[in-house]
Protein backbone atom coordinates (compact mmCIF):
# COMPACT_ATOMS: atom_id res chain seq x y z
CA UNK A 1 0.00 0.00 0.00
CA UNK A 2 2.79 2.46 0.42
CA UNK A 3 3.74 2.32 -3.03
CA UNK A 4 0.68 3.63 -4.20
CA UNK A 5 0.73 6.62 -1.82
CA UNK A 6 4.28 7.38 -2.92
CA UNK A 7 3.27 6.89 -6.56
CA UNK A 8 0.04 9.58 -6.14
CA UNK A 9 2.40 11.88 -4.01
CA UNK A 10 4.86 12.02 -7.58
CA UNK A 11 1.82 12.56 -9.70
CA UNK A 12 0.88 15.68 -7.53
CA UNK A 13 4.69 16.71 -6.91
CA UNK A 14 4.20 16.72 -10.88
CA UNK A 15 1.35 18.74 -11.33
CA UNK A 16 2.15 20.86 -9.37
CA UNK A 17 5.59 22.02 -11.09
CA UNK A 18 3.36 21.32 -14.33
CA UNK A 19 0.84 24.50 -13.11
CA UNK A 20 3.75 26.64 -12.09
CA UNK A 21 5.09 26.33 -15.57
CA UNK A 22 1.87 27.46 -17.10
CA UNK A 23 1.42 30.38 -14.77
CA UNK A 24 5.22 31.26 -15.66
CA UNK A 25 4.93 30.80 -18.91
CA UNK A 26 1.05 32.95 -19.27
CA UNK A 27 2.57 35.85 -17.50
CA UNK A 28 5.66 35.81 -20.03
CA UNK A 29 3.41 35.50 -23.09
CA UNK A 30 4.48 31.97 -23.73
CA UNK A 31 0.60 30.47 -25.34
CA UNK A 32 0.27 26.84 -27.38
CA UNK A 33 -0.38 26.84 -31.03
CA UNK A 34 -3.83 25.99 -31.21
CA UNK A 35 -4.30 22.43 -32.83
CA UNK A 36 -6.97 20.06 -32.92
CA UNK A 37 -10.13 20.91 -34.69
CA UNK A 38 -8.31 24.04 -36.67
CA UNK A 39 -7.89 24.25 -40.22
CA UNK A 40 -4.44 23.05 -41.34
CA UNK A 41 -2.42 26.83 -41.38
CA UNK A 42 1.55 26.24 -42.72
CA UNK A 43 2.66 29.16 -41.05
CA UNK A 44 1.87 27.38 -37.55
CA UNK A 45 1.56 23.73 -38.38
CA UNK A 46 4.29 21.47 -39.43
CA UNK A 47 1.67 18.28 -40.87
CA UNK A 48 3.73 14.91 -40.11
CA UNK A 49 1.58 12.67 -41.55
CA UNK A 50 -2.14 12.36 -43.41
CA UNK A 51 -4.86 10.15 -42.43
CA UNK A 52 -8.28 9.48 -44.97
CA UNK A 53 -11.26 9.40 -42.61
CA UNK A 54 -14.74 10.60 -43.17
CA UNK A 55 -15.48 11.87 -39.68
CA UNK A 56 -13.63 15.47 -40.20
CA UNK A 57 -12.99 18.12 -43.28
CA UNK A 58 -10.13 17.56 -45.31
CA UNK A 59 -7.19 19.61 -44.22
CA UNK A 60 -8.58 19.82 -40.06
CA UNK A 61 -6.21 18.74 -37.77
CA UNK A 62 -7.24 15.54 -35.91
CA UNK A 63 -4.17 14.87 -33.48
CA UNK A 64 -1.59 16.69 -32.58
CA UNK A 65 2.03 14.79 -32.47
CA UNK A 66 4.29 17.46 -30.52
CA UNK A 67 2.84 21.04 -29.59
CA UNK A 68 3.88 24.55 -30.87
CA UNK A 69 4.52 27.59 -29.41
CA UNK A 70 4.18 31.57 -29.88
CA UNK A 71 5.86 33.55 -27.59
CA UNK A 72 3.73 37.04 -27.89
CA UNK A 73 3.28 37.25 -31.63
CA UNK A 74 6.59 35.20 -32.55
CA UNK A 75 6.46 31.78 -33.58
CA UNK A 76 8.90 29.58 -31.17
CA UNK A 77 8.09 26.15 -33.07
CA UNK A 78 5.16 25.03 -34.93
CA UNK A 79 2.86 21.99 -33.44
CA UNK A 80 3.66 18.85 -35.49
CA UNK A 81 0.04 17.93 -36.45
CA UNK A 82 -1.55 14.87 -38.46
CA UNK A 83 -4.18 16.34 -40.94
CA UNK A 84 -7.41 14.66 -42.43
CA UNK A 85 -7.64 13.85 -45.86
CA UNK A 86 -10.42 12.26 -47.85
CA UNK A 87 -10.69 8.60 -48.18
CA UNK A 88 -9.51 7.42 -51.67
CA UNK A 89 -12.26 6.13 -53.40
CA UNK A 90 -12.71 2.33 -53.46
CA UNK A 91 -13.05 -0.09 -56.98
CA UNK A 92 -15.97 -1.88 -56.48
CA UNK A 93 -16.26 -1.84 -60.41
CA UNK A 94 -14.07 -3.63 -60.70
CA UNK A 95 -15.79 -7.06 -61.57
CA UNK A 96 -18.35 -5.95 -63.62
CA UNK A 97 -16.45 -4.23 -66.12
CA UNK A 98 -15.69 -8.01 -67.49
CA UNK A 99 -18.20 -10.77 -68.67
CA UNK A 100 -16.36 -13.50 -66.99
CA UNK A 101 -14.30 -14.26 -70.16
CA UNK A 102 -11.91 -11.57 -69.77
CA UNK A 103 -13.60 -9.30 -72.38
CA UNK A 104 -14.80 -6.35 -71.18
CA UNK A 105 -18.82 -5.35 -72.40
Amino acid sequence: MTDATEVSAVADGVHMVLRGFEDIASRLGLKRVPAVGQQFDPTCHDAMQQEETAEHAPGTIISEIVPGYYLGERLLRPAMVVVAKPPTPTDDQGDSSTNGEGETD
